[in-house]
């Protein structure tokens, strides 16, 4: 009964919704690998009102890159109190190491025309 509630509370969710029209447009993306970037993305990257400060920039990938080393910084922080132990943990800490501005930038404005 839990599990179903929850595939309901999933298929209703904005990620969910976003990924979904990302699939069945998947001639302007390319392949999984994208969209499993764009997930990585929603999950782990910038949230809505950083997003927003960051797009009032005037190099926007300047200011990915800037989000990127404090969001490292503070991941690098929190590691030293207390190492990796678990799935979320170590997920944040491989997207952050991974990504780059340029990459973030383009996941924004692919997720600005959906």
């Amino acid at each position: 009964m839990q599990l179903s509630h929850s595939v309901q509370s999933l298929q209703k969710s904005i990620i969910f919704t976003t990924i979904d029209d990302l699939v069945q447009s998947s001639e302007d993306l390319g392949d999984l690998k994208t969209i499993y970037a764009i997930l990585q993305y929603l999950l782990w990257g910038p949230k809505d009102d950083e997003v927003k400060v960051i797009t009032l920039a005037e190099h926007r990938r300047q200011a990915f890159e800037l989000w990127l080393q404090l969001a490292r910084g503070k991941q690098l922080s929190s590691l030293a109190l207390k190492p990796i132990d678990n799935l979320k943990a170590f997920m944040v800490t491989s997207f952050l190491a991974n990504s780059n501005g340029t990459e973030l930038f383009k996941i924004t404005k692919l997720l600005n025309t959906y």
